[in-house]
């Protein structure tokens, strides 16, 4: 069924900290690697996250850094299984009860919901499929039936988020827009919505 034109409403949520309670993309590491291999790893790529935090390398850098460390090498296939049980088991434990609640009210009344996040595709999909929102995240390069590391095109964070969102909706095909974000980085994204909502859900 077509909507009408009253109801082409668009509502962009940022994930990590705004639907969240924590950063989805560090519990998928721990769950992946395990809590040992987790702390050890980020103990060995401490010199990235300084110069990270110090502006030496950007975040697309300095999440490829991340990204080759704990998976480069992982079979898609065992990356997918554990990807999707992520998705459906874990996430919903980190989700922010407000952010649910906003999420159902605009679900109910049909309008387009989108979750636009930088952590990655891969356990994102299947939870945002489940619940009937659009996706545009992090996509990661796949190569011989296995992890890179490397990120596909950009990873989806700050003035990226803009450029995806663009290449994937019309904007002025929506009589009204609403976003909501919890950093700076979504500031950009949050000022493509007449209706703005920085950390709501606290």
């Amino acid at each position: 069924m077509s909507r009408s034109q009253h109801e082409k409403i668009l509502a962009l949520f940022d994930f990590d900290g705004t639907i969240t309670k924590k950063d989805s993309f560090l519990v998928f590491i721990q769950y992946y690697v395990g809590s040992l291999k987790f702390w050890i790893g980020f103990l060995q790529l401490s010199p990235w996250v300084i110069a990270f935090k110090i502006g030496i390398i950007n975040n697309h850098k300095f999440k490829e850094k991340v990204l080759k460390h704990f998976f480069k090498g992982q079979p898609v296939t065992d990356f997918k299984q554990k990807a999707d049980y992520f998705s459906k088991y874990i996430i919903p434990t980190l989700i922010r009860p407000k952010a649910l609640e906003r999420l159902q009210m605009h679900k109910q009344s049909k309008y387009y919901i989108c979750i636009v996040s930088a952590s990655l595709e891969d356990y994102l999909s299947a939870w945002a499929k489940a619940e009937g929102f659009g996706l545009i995240a992090t996509r990661l390069v796949k190569e011989n039936n296995q992890i890179t590391g490397r990120i596909a095109g950009k990873n989806c964070h700050g003035f990226a988020k803009v450029e995806l969102i663009h290449q994937k909706y019309s904007l002025s095909g929506f009589v009204k827009i609403y976003a909501y974000g919890d950093t700076l980085s979504d500031l950009p994204m949050l000022f493509l919505a007449q209706d703005r909502h920085y950390k709501p859900f606290r």
